[in-house]
Parts: structure tokens; sequence; C-alpha cells
């Protein structure tokens, strides 16, 4: 279903952010998945997945605020999650983490990653007796990736954000 409605946002040719919300989320999920499936990629404990997937959250923050975060937070917290064969904090790391730094968002990419790196660190402490801080090095790795992408490609993206929650759904038409 998230594949097929992903295929056909692109098959239109239309501008990503120019969609309705229902057709973005579904891309949205489509990603999550193909970040999930990096997972058993790793290098040490650390995987290609995770920082796919933080990164994955870091952007929707920083360029979607506090709706693109929650909304990508909670579809790569739940694939993740499911992926791992646990349904456990990692699903509020990720989900808080989206909203938190897309409300740090107005203090531009330092504030969306600092406060998204200290929601993981804290669901990290309060998981478990002994943390397991792999999901806090996973996005400090994506933090630094993040710095790297120029805020003239931020920017672009947010300027084809403008979109019209009246448009029509692909799964409708």
């Amino acid at each position: 279903y998230f594949f097929k409605r992903s295929g056909n946002v692109f098959e239109h040719g239309k501008p990503f952010f120019s969609v309705s919300s229902g057709d973005r989320a579904c891309v949205v999920m489509t990603a999550a998945i193909a970040a999930a499936s990096l997972g058993g990629i790793t290098f040490g404990k650390i995987s290609l997945g995770g920082i796919a997937a933080a990164l994955t959250v870091l952007f929707a923050a920083r360029y979607g605020k506090e709706n693109g975060g929650s909304v990508a937070g909670v579809a790569v917290g739940t694939v993740v999650s499911l992926t791992a064969g646990t349904f456990d904090l990692s699903l509020a790391g990720y989900a808080v983490g989206g909203l938190i730094g897309g409300i740090f968002s107005v203090f531009g990419k330092i504030g969306t990653i600092l406060s998204f790196v200290a929601v993981r660190l804290i669901v990290c402490i309060l998981a478990s007796e002994y943390p397991d801080y792999i999901p806090v090095y996973e996005s400090v790795i994506a933090a630094g990736i993040m710095m790297l992408i120029p805020e003239k490609t931020g920017k672009f993206v947010s300027s084809i954000a403008r979109f019209s929650e009246d448009s029509a759904d692909f799964a409708t038409v």
C-alpha cells in the first residue's frame, strides 16, 4: 500500500511537498522501511539503518518543523521498532525527538540537532538500568551528516514545501 501510493506520487511528477499530507506520510513510511532495511549493515554495533533513520527524522524536523518531525519520527520509530523485533522506547526516541527537534528548528540546524540528540540520550538512559548508547551514537553520526548538508539545499526543500491540504490524494485518483 505504502509503496504503491509513494510510486503514484512520483509518477505524476508533482513536487513532493505539493501533494496531500496522506501521500507525503506514505512516502515517509516508505523511506522509513528503506532505512530499516539498511539495519543489517553495521560497523561494530552501529547500524547504517539507524544512521539513515536518524537522518530522516532530523531532516524532516529541521525543514518540516513540528509536523514533519513528528510524522517522520512516528513512522521511522514504528518501522525500526518492528524490524528490530522489539516494540520498545526506540519508538519514543524517534517520535519525541522528531517533535522536539521540530520545535527547536527555529534555532537552525544546531537547535534541531542538539534537541534531537538530547531526547535520544534521555530515552536511552530511561530505557534500562544499563543503557545502550548505540542509538545516541547513530544520532550523532546523522547529526554530523546533517551539518554537511548545505543550508541552500534545505531552503530549497522548504521553499517547495508550500502545499494545500485540499490537494487530492493520489490514492483516490
